[in-house]
């Protein structure tokens, strides 16, 4: 149960801050606000791109937690539980 609660709160907040962060990115989209980078080596950067880009590294994140981490642990939880009933 701890396991399975532990998965669910992760995703529930990682989703919540990849939703802010979109809805940000919307309403920085009607502002049009743009940042330069020092020494002007690229383009001046609007906001909406770099939240975007934000949400899609926070996004990838709970992918590699969820796909490499929480994946493993279930699996080696369910090989242990069967171990467990065979004995």
């Amino acid at each position: 149960m701890h396991f399975n609660d532990m998965c669910i709160r992760t995703r529930w907040l990682g989703l919540t801050a990849i939703a802010t962060l979109f809805a940000a990115a919307a309403v920085a989209a009607r502002e049009n606000t743009k940042f330069s980078v020092p020494f002007d080596l690229i383009s001046p950067v609007g906001l909406p791109t770099i939240l975007m880009m934000v949400s899609f590294v926070l996004l990838l994140a709970l992918w590699f937690l969820d796909r490499r981490y929480y994946y493993k642990m279930l699996i080696a939880a369910v090989d242990y539980g069967e171990r467990f009933e065979k004995h």
